[in-house]
């Protein structure tokens, strides 16, 4: 899933501010854990991102599981590109999307590392947790790059895939064939 709306030291510039929750934000965590309640989730995952964190320790007050941060399903950093405008990031991630996954941030992750890292997060929990339901905190970015990827016949648009929204839920199965939607993409 997404993490919930929040707010950044730094607005006007690319940065890896982790963010904080805003009231919004922390509404919607409160709302999207009450209407999980009937899930039967086993654990909560975290990006290690402040704003993904926070909105997984909502979720698992909620639900009544732990919470543990892990690293791989950060949103991508933007390296030496921190402090300048957004469209100089966007130019590469809009390259990323476009299939370029050779292009880099500068100083950061080409794409083919940013897929591989979240995909080896994900079977990491997959492998965790088999035959139970798990919530994996993570973000816009690196979701709408990655989950397409490896979704087996997603059908979802890699170079222009939808916008997950804030809380939004991407539901994933995986067996030997490989990760797969079991609900259709979030609007």
């Amino acid at each position: 899933m997404r993490d919930a709306e929040a707010a950044y030291d730094t607005t006007e510039v690319t940065s890896d501010d982790g963010g904080r929750l805003t009231e919004r934000g922390r509404e919607q965590a409160a709302v999207l854990g009450a209407r999980m309640r009937e899930e039967r989730i086993a654990h909560v995952y975290t990006s290690p991102m402040s704003r993904a964190v926070e909105t997984g320790e909502i979720l698992s007050q909620a639900l009544g599981v732990t919470v543990t941060t892990l690293p791989g399903v950060q949103e991508f950093w933007v390296g030496q590109l921190a402090g300048a405008d957004f469209e100089r990031h966007r130019v590469i991630y809009e390259r990323w999307l476009a299939g370029d996954l050779d292009a880099r941030m500068p100083g950061a992750e080409s794409g083919h590392e940013l897929v591989a890292r979240m995909t080896h997060a994900l079977d990491y929990v997959s492998q965790l947790h088999r035959g139970e339901g798990v919530i994996v905190v993570s973000h816009g970015g690196v979701l709408s790059l990655t989950i397409p990827r490896i979704a087996v016949g997603s059908g979802v648009p890699l170079d222009t895939p939808p916008t997950v929204p804030h809380c939004g839920v991407l539901r994933l199965e995986v067996d030997g064939d490989g990760w797969r939607f079991s609900a259709p993409w979030p609007r």
